[in-house]
């Protein structure tokens, strides 16, 4: 019924505890990501994120160019403009959500990173994958796209 969302109760399965078997929200759209902190561009040749939400979780990708710098330094660099909010490690009980790369050009140094999706907030924070610290503005190199996978919970 409109307003109350699709009821699965009828086909009760779960071996855990459950909570609810309504699906209350499903939502397709597209969003502008960018770069901040330690990198943040003045210009882009592409600046895509494309995302799916069912129920509370959220599942997309996003793919950003940054045409021209105009900041690159030793803070941490983040990709802003998630479409929700994600939610609390303290409710949740564990990360908000996570990202992984499937293309870079030469963002850094072909090495390996990801991102985590920064708990209350819209933005996933990219870290190195080989010794686990933040990727800064002063990480990256002549190349600066990156297409990325993300999934997280929405508060």
């Amino acid at each position: 019924a409109n307003g109350h969302g699709i009821d699965f109760s009828a086909t009760s399965n779960s071996s855990g505890t459950m909570q609810n078997e309504l699906l209350e929200d499903y939502e397709e759209g597209t969003f502008t990501p960018a770069y901040s902190g330690g990198l943040v561009g003045s210009s882009y040749s592409a600046q895509k994120g494309v995302y799916t939400k069912i129920g509370r979780f959220v599942f997309g990708t996003i793919r950003i160019d940054l045409a021209t710098a105009s900041t690159q330094n030793n803070n941490v660099i983040d990709i802003q403009g998630l479409p929700f909010q994600a939610g609390a490690y303290s409710t949740i009980g564990g990360i908000a959500g996570c990202a992984h790369y499937g293309y870079q050009d030469g963002f850094y140094n072909a090495r390996q990173f990801s991102g985590l999706v920064i708990d209350n907030g819209t933005s996933i924070r990219l870290y190195k994958r080989d010794d686990g610290s933040y990727l800064t503005g002063t990480d990256v190199n002549g190349g600066r796209e990156i297409r990325i996978d993300f999934h997280y919970h929405a508060a």
